[in-house]
């Protein structure tokens, strides 16, 4: 498996926004991911991770919750992570994402980042 692809990562998507989830869940599918979710809450995301993937991506304001607890189980399993939100400051960088792509983000930088904390 190269690690320049997403081809056959198992990749999970935490977005509340359904319209930004699909979007963001087909591109990555057109890459030849396998994604996990989407998923819109901590309580689903915690149990995908627990199911066992390769990297996720991460909006940081989940309605009334954060991501915060997705992401500290992320880092405690070694599991690289990036966020793609709405709320690059709330993010910080007391969190190990390895990059933070401000929303509205193309294609193209999501998935860049991706691939780079996806290099082996």
């Amino acid at each position: 498996m190269s690690n320049h692809s997403v081809s056959g990562r198992r990749v999970l998507v935490v977005e509340d926004d359904y319209f930004l989830a699909m979007d963001l869940s087909s591109m990555l599918k057109d890459r030849g991911a396998e994604v996990l979710g989407p998923v819109a809450n901590v309580a689903d995301a915690l149990t995908c991770v627990r199911d066992g993937l390769d990297a996720a991506v991460l909006d940081f304001r989940l309605g009334e919750e954060t991501s915060r607890p997705i992401a500290e189980e992320l880092t405690r399993g070694g599991i690289p992570y990036i966020y793609l939100t709405g709320s690059p400051p709330e993010v910080g960088t007391s969190h190990g994402a390895a990059a933070v792509c401000a929303k509205p983000a193309a294609d193209r930088e999501v998935l860049d980042a991706l691939l780079e904390v996806l290099k082996d």
